[in-house]
This record gives structure tokens, C-alpha cells and sequence, in this order.
């Protein structure tokens, strides 16, 4: 079995090719995703696919349960930003219940490697369209961020913004960050655009620790899988998981 070490199931409601490929970029071997008939339900960032990605949820997790996975993502920010904060922790305790198998949320994993990486006063930025944005923002607000600034490339078609290239985030998120001032950290939003070549050169390059979504919900699932592993390269966040992280303080 090729999943020795952690057999990840994942919802992807916009589709998670990008994410699969920097997903195995990342980890060791013995981690293996295996992915929900229910993926690929929100094409564009619009209230109906939304609305169908949420109603497909409870069937993702059941066919994810049946297969035998340790655990289980559901990721697609807008399934949970569009609802509020708590219909992320409302899904987590619901499906654990019901199926006995860890189960997280993407937004959530961000939440929390946001917290882990000591980051309060934030700038975001994501491919997004502005109302995209404005429930991020939202969320994160109540969630007890302060969100500096929150930029978007104004797409709304996830294909186009897995079409972008390797370098647009990091460049979009460098020119981004240079319009505010006295924040923690940077929140790079969406698994769908590339984003863990330039990664750490952005940390270098800002002096700040950086959060993708791609790097926390890796970071989420090794943490709750208690697999402790050495992952050099990708940012300061999955360096934690080793037990052996360099100070922010050390980089810049």
C-alpha cells in the first residue's frame, strides 16, 4: 500500500489539479491522496456552482469514509466563507461524528496555520474576483484578523487561474504587499493557482512569513496525523512540522 504513512481523501470543489501536483511535490513517500467523486463542482466562483458544491459535501465525505482514508479535506474556501464563520467547525464536528475519521476544512487549515505562524495584521491576496474577496475578508475579520489589505487578480474561472503561471503569485504578492505597511505575515489564498516554487523566496524577499493554502493544508493533516517530518524549501510553516523551526527572526 502506497499510503503507508497517511491515505488523504479530498473534496475539491474547484477541482484540485494544482493542489495534487504541489501536493506531491511536497511530501514524503507513504502519503497518498486519493480524491471524491464529488470534485470539480464550482467552474466558476458564482452562488449556483457554490450553492452545488455545498449540497455535494455530505456525499464527498461518505464516498471518502467508505474508501477507508485517514483523513479527509474539504477544500473550496467559498463552500464555508459563503456561510460564515462556525459552518466550517459546524462541518468538521458533524462529519467526525458521524464517520469517526479526522476531517478538515481549507479555510480552517488557514485559520489555524495563520495562528501558528503568530500572524494577526495580515495582507491576502488571491486570483479572486472582489466579492470572492469580501466574504475572505469577512470570514477572517471574525475570525480575529485584521486584514490590512486583500487583493484579488479579479478572476472567476477556476481554469484560468490554474492556467496562470509559477511566478504570478509570488510577483502579485510582492507588489501586493508593498502597498501596506507594519503587517505579521502574507496570506496567499487559493490551491488552485502555483504558488510553492517561489515560496520561500518570497519569505526572503519580505522578511515575512507567508501562508499558501496548499502549505496549510499539508501542514493541517501532518499535524493532526502526527507525522513528524522534515520539509525543507517550501516556506516557514512546514518547517514546523519537525519540531525543529527557524525563528522568523532568522530569515529576512
Amino acid at each position: 500500500m502506497y499510503g503507508w504513512r497517511a491515505f488523504i481523501g479530498v473534496i475539491a470543489a474547484g477541482r484540485g489539479d494544482t493542489f495534487m501536483y504541489e501536493f506531491y511535490k511536497i511530501v514524503p513517500e507513504g502519503v497518498v491522496l486519493t480524491y471524491s467523486g464529488a470534485n470539480g463542482t464550482i467552474h466558476q466562483y458564482t452562488k449556483d456552482d457554490i450553492d452545488n458544491g455545498i449540497a455535494k459535501i455530505e456525499t464527498g465525505v461518505t464516498d471518502l469514509a467508505r474508501v477507508g482514508v485517514d483523513y479527509i479535506y474539504i477544500l473550496g474556501n467559498t463552500l464555508f466563507t459563503s456561510q460564515g464563520l462556525g459552518s466550517d467547525t459546524a462541518a468538521i464536528e458533524k462529519f467526525e461524528e458521524k464517520f469517526g475519521i479526522p476531517v478538515n476544512t481549507g479555510i480552517t487549515a488557514e485559520v489555524d496555520a495563520l495562528k501558528r505562524m503568530n500572524i494577526r495584521r495580515v495582507a491576502v491576496v488571491t486570483p479572486y474576483e472582489e466579492s470572492t474577496n469580501n466574504l475572505l475578508a469577512r470570514f477572517l475579520v471574525q475570525s480575529g484578523f485584521e486584514v490590512a489589505l486583500i487583493k484579488g487578480m479579479g478572476i472567476r474561472e477556476g481554469k484560468l487561474i490554474a492556467a496562470l503561471p509559477d511566478y504570478a503569485a509570488y510577483r502579485f504578492a510582492k507588489s501586493s504587499y508593498s502597498e501596506c505597511k507594519n503587517v505579521d505575515g502574507i496570506y496567499v489564498s487559493s490551491a488552485r493557482w502555483p504558488t510553492i516554487y517561489n515560496l520561500e523566496r518570497l519569505e526572503q524577499e519580505t522578511g515575512l512569513p507567508v501562508v499558501t493554502s496548499t502549505a496549510a493544508y499539508i501542514w493541517a493533516a501532518f499535524t493532526r496525523l502526527k507525522i513528524k517530518q522534515h520539509i525543507s524549501g517550501f516556506g516557514r510553516l512546514l518547517e514546523t512540522l519537525d519540531g525543529d523551526y527557524r525563528s522568523s527572526k532568522s530569515i529576512g
